[in-house]
């Protein structure tokens, strides 16, 4: 974030999905998408305004939700960090479609990037 407060990520309890500034959003979902890959989950095609959308087949589900990769969000050190489950990182959009609910925006909009 710079010295106006613009860029960084921004958890909200208000919104349902988390936003991040684009470069943070790239590299993230480049991450994901390879987790997901060795995971074989298979990417579909995008629904708005989320980019990473999977396949729901093949994917197992539990208490904590779609059985996904693991975001953790590392806070002060590596001894500080909060895990987020399937439960709240995917969104079930139709029968057959999961998406990643992370979006991106430009450093000076606030629009989505996908």
């Amino acid at each position: 974030m710079d010295h106006e407060g613009k860029g960084g990520t921004k958890l909200s309890t208000t919104v349902p999905y988390t936003t991040m500034e684009t470069t943070i959003f790239e590299t993230f979902t480049k991450a994901y998408i390879t987790v997901a890959a060795v995971m074989n989950m298979t990417r579909v095609a995008s629904v708005a305004p989320f980019g990473v959308c999977f396949s729901s087949d093949g994917v197992d589900k539990t208490r904590m939700g779609p059985v996904v990769p693991a975001v953790d969000l590392v806070m002060q050190s590596e001894m500080v960090r909060w895990r987020i489950h399937g439960r709240n990182s995917m969104v079930e959009v139709n029968e057959g479609s999961y998406v990643l609910g992370f979006c991106g925006w430009g450093f000076e909009s606030q629009r989505l990037r996908l």
